[in-house]
């Protein structure tokens, strides 16, 4: 449900329990009513979002996020440290840190994010190493699994990789029109970016490629993507 339909839902409420109420309460005792409904939703109702992938999902910055991470996490448990760790590392491809860290972390106390992190972390590691069997095996198990619903939109971003591997450009960039339109993390949209100009520049749309490059890389952002982007730009100038 939208922001605004959200909005929309609860004002519908508000008016039918004020009607409801208004037939047996004075008008002052529903105001104090009114007023303690709006306080216990300002306190418990409008909680912030999780900010542990903030820099990367806000400011796209990864410095920022190993930052963050080892100010919150180092002190914490060690797998959960080494998770978001790792997954900064990812984005800021550094595939040896990469490597070191996967295999120290334990899964065992992770929360279903924390889960899918991990295994978009394991995926990409294929990716990097060309493993398209390996990568696909996974993407299977993850999607047919308990968590495929949930995470429904992470796995069709993480699906693009298959295409990308694979060669098939046409059925790549079908992916990544529907996709791109519905990310609301920027980071998402960056990586997704890319992966269009590497289809066109291999269909051989040099112009295409370059107009996209130059959102990718335009107010440079601290990512693997952009730094990609960047070479890529520079060989097709």
């Amino acid at each position: 449900m939208g922001k605004y339909a959200k909005i929309m839902l609860q004002v519908l409420i508000a008016y039918i329990i004020f009607s409801v109420l208004s037939q047996y309460f004075e008008t002052y005792i529903l105001i104090v009513i009114l007023l303690v409904f709006i306080s216990l939703f300002i306190l418990f109702g409008n909680k912030p979002k999780d900010k542990n992938l903030l820099f990367l999902e806000k400011e796209c910055d990864v410095e920022k996020f190993i930052e963050f991470v080892n100010e919150k996490f180092k002190d914490e448990e060690e797998s959960k440290y080494l998770l978001y760790l790792t997954y900064g590392n990812l984005y800021s491809g550094d595939f040896e840190a990469v490597e070191d860290g996967i295999i120290k972390i334990d899964t065992s106390k992770f929360k279903p994010k924390e889960l899918m992190l991990y295994e978009e972390i394991k995926m990409k590691l294929l990716y990097n190493n060309n493993d398209i069997i390996g990568y696909e095996s996974k993407w299977d198990e993850i999607s047919e699994g308990k968590y495929g619903n949930k995470f429904y939109n992470d796995l069709m971003v993480l699906r693009a990789p298959i295409h990308l591997m694979k060669k098939e450009y046409t059925e790549l960039v079908d992916l990544l029109f529907d996709l791109i339109p519905k990310q609301r993390q920027v980071y998402r949209i960056i990586e997704l970016e890319y992966y269009l100009a590497v289809a066109y520049e291999a269909q051989g749309k040099k112009e295409d490629a370059i107009a996209v490059l130059e959102f990718v890389t335009k107010r440079d952002l601290k990512l693997d993507q952009v730094s990609k982007g960047h070479a890529l730009l520079e060989k097709l100038n």
